[in-house]
């Protein structure tokens, strides 16, 4: 089982500096929430206004969230139906608070149209590495539209979510929680840069050093998938980590005992606690038989425990095979 790092998910980062904002913020969508009861259906009353809505801004406190409450179990009800984001995912009511926090951040860089393509172009990482093929004469910063490696889009996450979710001090400590949701989500970006990366067309041709192509780099053009497929994998990563240590007496889910692994047990105890986060693979399993099923598909390899990478392709290839959206995207 391998050491926990002392800012877990649900932890806030201490820092002895407060981190710097790189780019003023710009306005987000609010945290996926239950819709309201329509106002046709609410009884009449004359002037008065209707009643205030739930707040658009999340709390900040990211580290207060328990996590010893017992998970929802059986399908969401019709009015708890989840809202679908900009693309299409429609991540439900038990994911956790951290995740809805994360996707709020990013989802303002997925949307389509000029505003989001001038936010994606003024938050594109101002220091990458150039496309410049091998012997070129061109000087650095002439390349074909700027490529950006996995350090620059860590760098640029971290300090998207330090800018929206600011350090803060309490008393004589400085809290991040920014900091706190990307340590949280951090294995998660690997895949989101991969599949961005390989997104475009790689004409094969050197760009970098002795052996790099563009598929080793996020473009500026793939740099708004980069963002979808981080919250997708960010909720991938929420489901797995809610069944990773699961308890089915109510116990946490996610905590400093977690090996980043999922047991069979865990699975079948745990499978009902993430049915509505979103995906057609877990929302498609119901009862122990086709949770027995679906874990004969995602420990594809026989070795008796599913890593986040199998995890990530089972879901990936359900979506794919059923059309969604985000299978689509995907794609």
């Amino acid at each position: 089982m391998r050491k926990s790092r002392n800012n877990e998910l649900g932890l806030m980062a201490e820092t002895a500096e407060e981190e710097p904002s790189l780019r003023p913020d710009t306005p987000s969508s609010p945290v996926a929430s239950r819709p309201e009861t329509p106002l046709s259906s609410r009884p009449a009353t004359p002037a008065q206004a209707p009643p205030p809505g739930p707040p658009l801004e999340p709390p900040l406190e990211v580290a207060g969230t328990p996590r010893d409450a017992p998970p929802p179990f059986g399908p969401p009800k019709v009015e708890d139906a989840p809202k679908g984001n900009c693309f299409g995912l429609a991540v439900g009511a038990s994911a956790s608070p951290e995740f809805f926090l994360f996707e709020k951040a990013l989802e303002p860089l997925c949307e389509v149209g000029e505003a989001g393509d001038l936010l994606r172009h003024q938050l594109f990482p101002a220091e990458y590495k150039k496309a410049v093929a091998k012997g070129s004469s061109k000087k650095k910063g002439e390349g074909k539209g700027g490529l950006a490696t996995l350090a620059d889009m860590d760098g640029f996450l971290l300090n998207r979510l330090n800018s929206v979710y600011p350090v803060k001090t309490e008393g004589r400590r400085r809290v991040a929680p920014g900091h706190g949701l990307f340590d949280g989500f951090r294995p998660s970006y690997i895949r989101s840069f991969k599949d961005a990366a390989n997104y475009d067309k790689d004409d094969g041709s050197v760009v970098s050093g002795k052996s790099s192509t563009q598929d080793d780099f996020v473009s500026r053009t793939e740099f708004r998938l980069f963002c979808c497929f981080a919250i997708v994998y960010a909720a991938m990563f929420d489901a797995f980590a809610k069944v990773d240590g699961f308890r089915a007496d109510g116990g946490a889910g996610r905590s400093k005992k977690d090996d980043h692994r999922i047991t069979k047990k865990e699975w079948l105890e745990g499978y009902l606690a993430v049915k509505d986060l979103g995906f057609v693979a877990l929302a498609n399993v119901s009862d122990d038989a086709s949770a027995t099923a679906a874990w004969e598909v995602m420990d594809f390899n026989g070795g008796g425990t599913v890593l986040f990478d199998e995890w990530c392709w089972w879901i990936k290839l359900a979506e794919m095979n059923a059309g969604t959206e985000v299978g689509l995207l995907l794609g």
